[in-house]
């Protein structure tokens, strides 16, 4: 294939019978792109030039089945088309017309144009869509390869770029969180007992963290977590901790699916979830590595 010769180098190829040449010629001056072509006629490339890195080529290919516009019951669907983004439609159109293409029957969309190339090969389209985030050149998507009748023509939407009119929109920053912490929540009378209780059932020594008597940690009780039975004034029941790397954005996900955010306390935020259990949103407190290899990013 002509200008198969980078090291590093993208496009399409288009198969089409006989002299593609003609086909590559139709192209040139679509979208104002060098032409490069060897003297069989059996490739050929358009490009906006020989250093682009990126083509649009054409091959030889006797027994080309083309599919029909729009897709028929039983006949050969098209495999790919093209996109030319433009701001001006009309003009574009006009453009289009003038170096050999056609202005399709069946227009799907008001703000599209489709068009058919030259008779026998394949088909473009332009589409008022006016930004694009990057320079000239084709943008492709290919819906389902082709199967069997010929059709007289191939649909081919292709876009032109000129580069965006409105300012790219920021992405929006991503966090990390995850499941950290299950807490055994007990009342203050019955936690001695509580945590004797779990340790055995777990099989696992219980400790509780210098300062922190309220606290009965159950190291190993569940692989990745940290257990620990917590002394509560409050009745008996089950939490969790979600550790994140930014608290604010981690609620406000959370929240965003349908939590409720009950206090505040020591930079640990206590949400409500559907069902009715409490869910704590904390700083990251676990070993970096570990938080990095487990967590996800949202």
């Amino acid at each position: 294939m002509v200008l198969r010769t980078r090291a590093q180098w993208w496009g399409v190829t288009l198969d089409a019978p006989g002299d593609v040449r003609e086909l590559a010629r139709f192209y040139s001056r679509l979208l104002d792109w060098e032409l490069f072509a060897d003297d069989t006629g059996d490739s050929a490339s358009v490009a906006p030039s020989k250093d682009a890195g990126y083509n649009l080529g054409f091959q030889a290919e006797a027994h080309h089945v083309r599919p029909v516009w729009p897709a028929q019951p039983g006949r050969a669907q098209m495999s790919m088309h093209l996109e030319i983004q433009v701001d001006d439609l009309d003009e574009a159109v006009a453009h289009a017309v003038s170096v050999g293409a056609e202005i399709a029957a069946h227009q799907p969309q008001a703000t599209v144009r489709v068009m058919l190339d030259p008779p026998g090969t394949r088909s473009a389209s332009t589409s008022t869509t006016r930004t694009a985030p990057h320079p000239p050149g084709p943008r492709l998507r290919s819906p389902p390869i082709p199967t069997s009748e010929p059709a007289p023509r191939r649909r081919l939407q292709t876009r032109t770029l000129f580069g965006p009119r409105h300012p790219p929109q920021e992405p929006a920053p991503m966090h990390r969180s995850r499941l950290s912490t299950l807490l055994i929540d007990t009342p203050a009378e019955q936690a001695t007992a509580g945590t004797a209780f779990w340790s055995a059932a777990l099989g696992v020594p219980a400790l509780s963290p210098p300062g922190e008597p309220q606290f009965a940690t159950l190291h190993g009780g569940v692989p990745g977590l940290v257990v620990a039975v917590q002394s509560v004034d409050a009745a008996a029941r089950f939490h969790v901790d979600i550790e994140t790397d930014d608290v604010a954005a981690e609620v406000a996900r959370l929240t965003g699916l349908g939590a409720v955010e009950m206090s505040t306390w020591q930079g640990c935020r206590t949400l409500q979830v559907p069902g009715g259990h409490l869910l704590c949103v904390i700083p990251v407190h676990s070993d970096p590595e570990a938080f990095s290899r487990l967590a996800r990013t949202w």
